[in-house]
């Protein structure tokens, strides 16, 4: 295992249960079950009833939520076939699906997608939900998933949507937060968001787990449906197009706030070498969200550089830090407020020109003609400390 996948295996084992301040509604087994249910419909156009019997392959399974709706779905006669990274998710995988008496038959075993190998029969349909983008190798990883499933076949992806606002965000605080020291960049948080992320009132995209999942995670991509969907054809895999969005379908979406990728495919073509199918897949797989800025935001990530060299030479206390946790307020705040992209990248250039200016009080989430009055909550903390201990 490399250094990289040993360091995103420990973050998802040890930080990412740590620290909960989000204080968010808990989601019911049953709304989360009838969720998931009505989006493997939209995307895979299978109803539950047309999961009988069928054997899946559920790569990065996580804590198991997923694992048991999806052993519930597939029944007694079905087979389910779930790994991940994380000997402790696993563990609660396993745990889950005994004390729920899961359907089907189901199998946990640990094993990063970069090395996984099966000598089991193929299988009907392939789940990759939510991790693709943490990949170290997502090329070799999407090889090693996709070569067991059966011609004829299904594969559910879900992953980082590119040319959102989040995936901006991301882009440029990952400049610095890939070098903070974890624990004190997350001890910041019940001091820079007093009130959890409940407040923000969007717990499907905004809570606590973000700061993890898109700032101190070693590996983070994003990818559209431009790039995606031509990539994966040249592999004999065909878009099902009845399950995508108008939405997924445009240039970017910085107008929107952040939306899942997430598309399903029919594999039409066997595979088994791997460097022919990373040859035909290209590095075109993954895009970046900077080159895709339109021409007012530009100038965005060099602004970016100064603000975080100013508040690294401040002589503010985790200066770098507090500058990553006001733009990813920033992010927030724009979840439950309204705001073109042309709104959203002038906001988070008077935040930037306050950092480099000093003038902390020259800034608010809105255009001075709009709400002038109403700063950004996070406005102040960039001059802040952090506390000596951690709020009770």
């Amino acid at each position: 295992m490399s250094q990289s996948q040993q360091a995103t295996r420990e973050i998802y084992e040890r930080l990412f249960f740590e620290h909960f301040t989000s204080r968010s509604p808990e989601v019911t087994a049953e709304g989360r079950t009838s969720f998931h249910h009505s989006e493997y419909q939209r995307v895979l156009g299978l109803r539950p009833e047309d999961f009988r019997g069928c054997s899946i392959l559920e790569s990065g399974c996580g804590p198991g939520s997923h694992s048991l709706i999806l052993s519930n779905l597939a029944g007694p006669n079905g087979r389910l076939r779930s790994f991940d990274l994380s000997s402790v998710n696993i563990e609660k995988g396993r745990e889950l699906l005994v004390s729920n008496r899961a359907s089907s038959n189901f199998d946990f075993s640990v094993s990063d997608a970069e090395t996984f190998v099966t000598n089991e029969p193929p299988f009907d349909i392939v789940f990759s939900h939510n991790w693709l983008h943490h990949s170290e190798d997502p090329l070799r990883s999407l090889f090693n998933i996709l070569k067991p499933l059966k011609v004829g076949g299904l594969f559910y992806l879900c992953t980082y949507q590119a040319r959102t606002f989040r995936a901006l965000i991301c882009e440029l605080v990952r400049r610095q937060s890939l070098t903070f020291d974890h624990q004190a960049f997350l001890r910041l948080v019940p001091f820079c968001f007093p009130g959890g992320f409940a407040q923000f009132n969007f717990y499907q995209i905004i809570h606590y787990e973000n700061l993890i999942d898109d700032y101190l995670v070693p590996c983070v991509r994003f990818a559209h449906l431009d790039s995606l969907a031509p990539a994966l054809e040249r592999i004999g895999l065909t878009l099902l197009e009845s399950g995508v969005s108008s939405l997924l379908r445009k240039s970017d979406l910085f107008d929107v706030e952040d939306i899942p990728l997430k598309v399903g495919f029919t594999k039409v073509e066997h595979f088994d070498d791997f460097d022919t199918f990373a040859a035909a897949v290209g590095l075109s797989l993954f895009t970046e969200t900077v080159p895709f800025l339109p021409a007012e935001a530009a100038h965005v990530p060099g602004l970016v550089d100064r603000a975080f060299g100013v508040a690294g030479n401040a002589g503010i206390p985790h200066g770098q830090m507090l500058l990553a946790m006001a733009m990813h307020g920033l992010r927030c705040q724009f979840a439950t407020t309204s705001g073109n992209a042309p709104h959203r990248f002038a906001a988070l250039e008077r935040l930037l020109a306050a950092v480099i200016s000093g003038n902390n009080g020259a800034y608010s989430l809105h255009a001075p003609d709009v709400w002038a009055t109403k700063a950004h909550p996070l406005a102040d903390a960039i001059v802040r400390t952090i506390p000596k201990s951690r709020p009770k």
